[in-house]
């Protein structure tokens, strides 16, 4: 019997976004660079399609573009000193994690956070 593993399953037993590591710095360049993800959100209510070019891995400032609600928008998150993430426009901190091969958790300062599945 084959094992399907949706994002909601994995959100379930994955528990919160604390079950993995923080990415820093060039960890975060490399988990992101040049993939394409689907992402749904901690509540189960919104779903993300977030696009990222092929990056440098010394680079300080990662653009993506997103599709959320049928509309198209680009952003970045920006590389401080200390290795963590930040949203360029807002300047809110954003934590990576990631929980399993081939996801990555987009954490926000509130603690809520987006789960995205490599495409």
């Amino acid at each position: 019997m084959k094992t399907v593993l949706t994002l909601a399953a994995l959100a379930v037993a994955l528990g919160t976004a604390a079950t993995a590591s923080e990415l820093k710095g060039p960890q975060i360049v490399s988990a992101l660079s040049g993939k394409s993800f689907a992402c749904e959100d901690n509540k189960k209510e919104d779903k993300m399609a977030l696009e990222f070019p092929t990056l440098d891995p010394a680079t300080k400032e990662v653009p993506y573009n997103f599709t959320y609600n049928g509309k198209k928008s680009s952003g970045a998150y920006v590389i401080k000193s200390n290795g963590k993430a930040a949203s360029k426009k807002s300047g809110q901190s954003r934590r990576f994690k990631v929980p399993a091969d081939g996801y990555v958790q987009i954490i926000g300062r509130s603690g809520q956070y987006w789960l995205c599945k490599a495409q």
